[in-house]
Parts: C-alpha cells; sequence; structure tokens
C-alpha cells in the first residue's frame, strides 16, 4: 500500500507535476491536440473549493494554502482534508480529532460573541480564541472613559471601549502575555493593539502627555513587554498559523525539514462479501500489516508488537454507516522473532451493510513508534436475492479448515471454516492455496431434489490451462440457497509467477452460468 504522503509532500508532488506538464507543452507543435487545456469535469457547485478560505485561514500554513490552491477536484480535497486535520490531532489513539472537535466549538462561540461585519473568527479576537482558547484573564472595559493604568503605562486617560487578555502561557509566543484589544471605531470590533497608548482616546489631543507616545516607540516605557516594537514582534507570532508537528500519525520530520515517510506502516485492506439475508450482507474487512514495519518490545523471553486499529464505513452521502477500533498484540519468543518480523499479521472486522456502494476508511498504529498507516477502499455490497445463480466474494487463503466441533470464533470465521484470507495473493511455493466462497440461488432439481450446478475450478497461467478440476457436490448437506466451495490447491508444482484462478458456474436448471476469477502469486 502506498500510505498518504503529508501535506508538504503533496505539494512538491503538484508542484513537480504542473511544472513537467508545463515543459512538455513547451516542446509540442501549437497545431498537436495534447497543446489543448485538459477537459475537467467541473463539479457542480465545487462545494469544497472555499473549504480553506471559510474554516482554517488562522490555522492554515502557507504551504498548506499553495497546495490547497493546486488541487482541481474535491476528491482530491478530501484527501487533502483528511491530512489536514490527522497532522493535528492531539490524541491519535482515539477515534475522534479532539483538536478539529475543539477548533469548530471555539469557531462557533468566536462567531456569537465577535462578530461585527464579517464572521467573529476573522477578528482579531475571534482568531486569538480559535488558535489558542479562552484566556487564563479578561479584563473588560465595554464603554471605554477613565482609566487608570498600572504606573508603567499612561495613567488617567479617557479609553477607547477595550478588552485586555491575559495567557500564562502561549506556545511559539511567549509567557505572562498581556493582548490589548481597542475598538477605536465604535463599530463593535476590536482589534489588537501594537501599543499600550492605541487605547487611549486623548493620545491626539494637543497637549496631552503619554510615557512614549506611538512616535516615540522607543522611550519612556518601563516594563519590556510595553515597547510597541516588542509588541509588534509577538503580534507577528500570535497570528502566524501553528507550526504543523509531522511527529504526528502522517509521518515524522528528519533533521534536513523534509518528511520522512520511514515511519509509514504499510497496510492492506481488503473487504470480502457473503449473503447474510434477501436485505443484507456480510461483509468481512481484513487488514493486513508486514511484522518488520512494526516495533516489537522485549520483556524477558517475550517480544511483543501492539497496533490500534480504527475503521469507519461511510456511506455514498457521506453518512457513517459502521465504525469499529480495536488493539491487536502480536507474541513471539527471542527465538521465534526473527521468524515473525518475515510475516504478516491481520485482523478482521465482520459487519452487516445492506446493498450499495460505500467508503471504507482504516487507521493502524504502531503502539510502540510513531509508525501509521492508512488506506481507503471503495467497497460494493451487491444484492444476492436474484433468481440467477450468484457467488460471492472469493477468499485465496492462507489458512483453510473446518472447525468440526471446536467452538468458532468471530475472527475468520465464516461458518463452520477458519478462512484466514491472504489479501496480498502472494504464496510461497509449496505453500497451499486455499480457495473459499458460496454460491447462492442454485436450482433445484425435481427429481433429486437437490441442487443441480456445475462448478470447476481452473488455474491459469498467460491464458493457459494448468489444473481444471470440477466439484464433487457428494453428501452436501447445505440447501440451494447456499453451498459453501472449499477447496485447498498445492503450489509445489507451480513455478514462480503470477497466475489466475477462475471459477466457472452453470446452474443446469436455469441454465445460468457465471464465471469469477482472482489473481494470486507464487514465489520462490
Amino acid at each position: 500500500m502506498k500510505p498518504i504522503r503529508p501535506i508538504a509532500i503533496c505539494l512538491n508532488l503538484c508542484a513537480l507535476i504542473a511544472l513537467a506538464a508545463g515543459s512538455v507543452a513547451a516542446q509540442q507543435a501549437p497545431t498537436d491536440p495534447q497543446n489543448n487545456p485538459r477537459k475537467e469535469k467541473k463539479e457542480k457547485g465545487n462545494p469544497l473549493a472555499d473549504w480553506a478560505e471559510k474554516d482554517v485561514t488562522p490555522i492554515m500554513t502557507p504551504d498548506e494554502l499553495r497546495a490547497w490552491k493546486l488541487l482541481k477536484t474535491d476528491e482530491e480535497r478530501e484527501a487533502f482534508i483528511i491530512i489536514f486535520w490527522r497532522l493535528r490531532d492531539t490524541d491519535p489513539d482515539t477515534e475522534a480529532n479532539e483538536y478539529r472537535e475543539a477548533y469548530y466549538e471555539r469557531m462557533q462561540y468566536a462567531n456569537e460573541h465577535f462578530s461585527s461585519g464579517k464572521p467573529g473568527y476573522l477578528t482579531d479576537r475571534g482568531r486569538i480564541y480559535l488558535v489558542y482558547g479562552k484566556p487564563d484573564e479578561i479584563e473588560s472595559h465595554p464603554s471605554g472613559g477613565s482609566y487608570q493604568g498600572p504606573t508603567a503605562q499612561s495613567s488617567a486617560d479617557t479609553t477607547y471601549p477595550f478588552e485586555i487578555w491575559f495567557y500564562r502561557h502561549l506556545p511559539n509566543v511567549g509567557n505572562g502575555l498581556e493582548l490589548e484589544f481597542v475598538d477605536r471605531t465604535g463599530s463593535g470590533e476590536f482589534r489588537l493593539a501594537n501599543s499600550p497608548d492605541e487605547k487611549n482616546a486623548l493620545i491626539n489631543v494637543p497637549g496631552h502627555q503619554s510615557p512614549g507616545g506611538l512616535m516615540s516607540i522607543n522611550a519612556g516605557y518601563q516594563r519590556v513587554q510595553d515597547n510597541p516594537i516588542e509588541i509588534m514582534i509577538r503580534n507577528a507570532n500570535l497570528f502566524r498559523p501553528p507550526p504543523v508537528d509531522y511527529s504526528g500519525p502522517t509521518g515524522i520530520r528528519s533533521d534536513s525539514g523534509q518528511i520522512d515517510n520511514s515511519d509509514q506502516l504499510t497496510i492492506d485492506v481488503h473487504v470480502d462479501t457473503f449473503r447474510q439475508s434477501d436485505r443484507s450482507a456480510v461483509a468481512a474487512i481484513t487488514v493486513q500489516t508486514l511484522n518488520n514495519e512494526l516495533v516489537f518490545m522485549p520483556n524477558g523471553e517475550i517480544h511483543s508488537a501492539q497496533v490500534n486499529i480504527w475503521g469507519k464505513v461511510t456511506s455514498v452521502d457521506q453518512r457513517t454507516i459502521a465504525r469499529f477500533q480495536d488493539s491487536v498484540k502480536t507474541n513471539a519468543t527471542t527465538a521465534e522473532v526473527v521468524d515473525f518480523k518475515g510475516r504478516r499479521s491481520a485482523y478482521q472486522k465482520v459487519i452487516s451493510l445492506p446493498p450499495g456502494t460505500y467508503k471504507v476508511d482504516v487507521f493502524v498504529r504502531d503502539l510502540y513508534s510513531p509508525a501509521v498507516g492508512h488506506k481507503v477502499v471503495n467497497l460494493t455490497v451487491p444484492k444476492f436475492d436474484g433468481p440467477q445463480v450468484a457467488l460471492s466474494s472469493i477468499v485465496l487463503a492462507s489458512r483453510l479448515e473446518t472447525l468440526g466441533t471446536r467452538a468458532p470464533g468471530s475472527m475468520f470465521t465464516i461458518g463452520d471454516k477458519k478462512v484466514m484470507p491472504n489479501i496480498a495473493g502472494e504464496f510461497r511455493r509449496g505453500q497451499d492455496l486455499g480457495i473459499y466462497a458460496q454460491v447462492y440461488n442454485a436450482g433445484i432439481d425435481e427429481t433429486t431434489l437437490r441442487p443441480s450446478v456445475e462448478v470447476s475450478y481452473a488455474i491459469l497461467k498467460n491464458g493457459a490451462d494448468i489444473y481444471r478440476q470440477a466439484e464433487d457436490w457428494t453428501g452436501m448437506s447445505e440447501t440451494g440457497q447456499r453451498m459453501t466451495l472449499a477447496r485447498i490447491f498445492p503450489t509445489a508444482a507451480l513455478t514462480p509467477g503470477t497466475y489466475q484462478l477462475v471459477i466457472s458456474l452453470k446452474d443446469k436448471v436455469t441454465g445460468s452460468t457465471l464465471t469469477r476469477a482472482a489473481d494470486f502469486s507464487v514465489i520462490p
């Protein structure tokens, strides 16, 4: 799997693509059709086109803004937004993104309390509140008037309406901060002051004296923090978007300042569907990771690797249909750990879904390192209730066995079978290849009152048959509504390479046919 790239990498890639496209166009003749602008389907309304401007202006970095402007479709923007918020997630080990939730709660508060001809979160007070949260203390003078300031500032003066917000500490800004907001226009918009004299309504009155004055910015201030130069530097830092910490869930920042993707987990996600009823199907979501990318922590003779897994299934109208979250642990002895690192680990979640089209988002985080993997797959749940013969997903399994009298477990269990999918489709030569599928709606022979369907398996290489066999239904106890195909093929006779498994069905009662294929490879 190709992991989600951090936004800084997206910017570089987009810029390189744009430069390459411009170079090719410059070398082609004007009459060449390839010189024509790319025809792009305009998305109705572009619902996400103004997301950056309307939602995240105070916290979006300049690099992110440039990358955002290069995006053309809402699909690209959705991927960007996912990465944007994940980079700021303060607790990736939880399903919720606390930073995003707090951000939008603050935005609502700012819009309700600080609006003045423009949205509240775009005013000075709103932007500070949105990024840094509620002040530790607030001193409010909503009507202005006479004000006796500290001895270090102006003494008794007539002031404009103003507020002083006090923060004990703000990251990347400083400690013990007093922020003055002044409404000099009477419009209700309090702007962040660049000098302690801005609130003074008499500053421009002839004969009025002040400790420094707006034109005398280097004199008369007893506290360093009241010096307008220091204030302007502080204010510039306040309005600078907070830095993005790339040591979060989608990557780490190296000493060179570039994104290091060595802490990206390679994960594979695959979904198999099986009939549950006339109106629903079972979706088995399987997640695989490479053990050599996980950190095994030693504890005596036992080495343990642990990952946290989050998943979400959404419909085409963006409704969340299902969520799942789990922690999976793999243990190995000191003698086994080297062999374990050469294997894959798998996890499976089974959910019930009605027919339709869905999107499955899966995040996997290594508990003992910053490594994270993200995968999005599309899922179509078919209808299995038609009159014609139907086939479930074909599962290529690294492990396929009958449970017998053992109690069936929830993970990797389908009916009375233990089916461990090999979603990478790679089998070492000599390793058994398990095949599992279910047949539905087979016609019933009126003479034998048994399902009457022919099924054959074929293994092809470069289009030529390597192996072919018909299914023997002798002893079949299931009805025509569902029949199970479970076979194990040895791979010792197969040379390394790419193969195709083909399953062909023919209903001898209705005459309907169906053919499905699945690719796999044999490695040395």
